[in-house]
C-alpha cells in the first residue's frame, strides 16, 4: 500500500511519516463511534458499557490502548529501515473489553509508579536536607557547596546562574504561597526559609 490509499486504511507510527494532509474527519457521536469501531472488527458485547467508557474516557484516549489489537504490517523505507504501520482493521477476536482491561492496567500501573516516585522524591529531599543542613540552615543558598558550573556559570542567553535562577523562583514561591507553613514562617521570621 502506498500513497493516499494507504492513508485511508492505516496511520503512521514513529518510524515513518507520510506527507502532511488536511484533517477532514467528521465529528462522531458516541453511537457513531461504536458503529465505526464495530465495523472495523472490534467485538463489543455490551454497547451500553462501551458508550459509558467512550463518554468517560474518550475515543482518542482509548485508541492508544486498542492499537495492539489492530492489524499491522512491517514496511521498509527507501534506505531499508524497517517500520510498522497500523491498519484501521482489528485482528480477529479483538474485544472492546480487552481495550478496557489494558486501560485499567495502565491506570493501576501509573498510580503504583506515582506512589513509588513520591516515596523516592521525599526520601531524596530528606537526604538533601540532612546533608546540607550539616553546614548551616541556609546551605542551599551557599554557592560554594554546589557544582561550579551550576553555581557560577551563566548559561548562554540567560541573565543569572542556574543556582540563582532556582533561588529566585523558590523565593518567589515562598513569598506568594498561601500554605500555612509558609505564611507562618513569613509572619514570624525575617530570614529566608531554612533548609
Amino acid at each position: 500500500m502506498a500513497g493516499s490509499s494507504a492513508r485511508k486504511c492505516m496511520y503512521q507510527l514513529s518510524y515513518f511519516w507520510l506527507p502532511m494532509i488536511n484533517y477532514t474527519k467528521p465529528f462522531l457521536s458516541i453511537s457513531e463511534q461504536i458503529t465505526q469501531i464495530s465495523a472495523r472488527g472490534l467485538l463489543i458485547s455490551d454497547e451500553n458499557k462501551a458508550a459509558y467508557y467512550l463518554s468517560q474516557i474518550g475515543y482518542y484516549r482509548l485508541s492508544g490502548y486498542w492499537q495492539p489489537l489492530q492489524k499491522s504490517s512491517i514496511i521498509s523505507d527507501k534506505n531499508g529501515k524497517l517500520g510498522r504501520i497500523i491498519h484501521n482493521k482489528f485482528r480477529d477476536g479483538a474485544k472492546f473489553s480487552q481495550v478496557i482491561a489494558l486501560y485499567a492496567f495502565d491506570k493501576r500501573l501509573r498510580l503504583i509508579m506515582l506512589d513509588i516516585l513520591e516515596r523516592i522524591e521525599i526520601a531524596v529531599r530528606a537526604d538533601i536536607v540532612l546533608q546540607l543542613g550539616q553546614y548551616n540552615p541556609w546551605a542551599y543558598r551557599d554557592s560554594s557547596l554546589f557544582d561550579e558550573k551550576f553555581a557560577t556559570e551563566i548559561p548562554k542567553g540567560r541573565k543569572m546562574t542556574r543556582l540563582k535562577t532556582c533561588l529566585t523562583k523558590f523565593d518567589q514561591y515562598a513569598k506568594d504561597s498561601r500554605e500555612d507553613f509558609f505564611v507562618h514562617f513569613r509572619t514570624t521570621y525575617s530570614d529566608p526559609l531554612p533548609i
